[in-house]
């Protein structure tokens, strides 16, 4: 399936991890394939540290936690379903991931890992909440909310100046 097709003649991409991209042969088209061929290569997208920095900065002023590691690398948790990043520790020592719209691009990847920050939130005796920006597809949302509970899913605006 195609995700974008601005005009001109769409050039279909197959077998990138299984997934299906398709880039339009016009500028926005190609900037589309370029991201969508560097998020495939990378399971979870990073857009840039700054972005990625300055979510984490905004969710942790939100809950009046602190940040664990900058542009995408927090704390490490690993349990019997595998690792992920702690990305900022809650007030009360919530484990909580940050993230944005480019969550989706890969569902069951961020299942997976929601899986594993619940579990290892469990096993330490706190919650496991996800904040994602506004904007973020209801795709992810509905996995995030399926993994962590409706009540531990929250949106927060975009840090100023990106």
């Amino acid at each position: 399936p195609a995700l974008a097709e601005a005009g001109g003649a769409g050039v279909l991409l197959r077998n990138l991890f299984g997934l299906g991209l398709a880039a339009a042969s016009t500028p926005a088209g190609q900037t589309l394939l370029n991201e969508s061929a560097e998020a495939v290569s990378n399971p979870l997208p990073t857009l840039s540290p700054s972005l990625g920095y300055a979510r984490e900065l905004a969710v942790a002023e939100l809950v009046g936690g602190k940040v664990l590691g900058a542009g995408g690398r927090g704390m490490e948790v690993i349990t019997r379903y595998g690792r992920t990043d702690v990305d900022v520790l809650g007030k009360a020592g919530e484990y909580i991931a940050v993230g944005g719209p480019g969550k989706a691009i890969n569902l069951s990847h961020l299942g997976g890992k929601l899986k594993v920050l619940k579990t290892a939130a469990a096993e330490a005796g706190v919650k496991a909440i996800a904040y994602f920006e506004e904007g973020t597809p209801e795709s992810a949302l509905k996995v995030a909310r399926r993994q962590l509970g409706s009540e531990n899913v929250h949106l927060f605006e975009r840090p100023k100046g990106f």
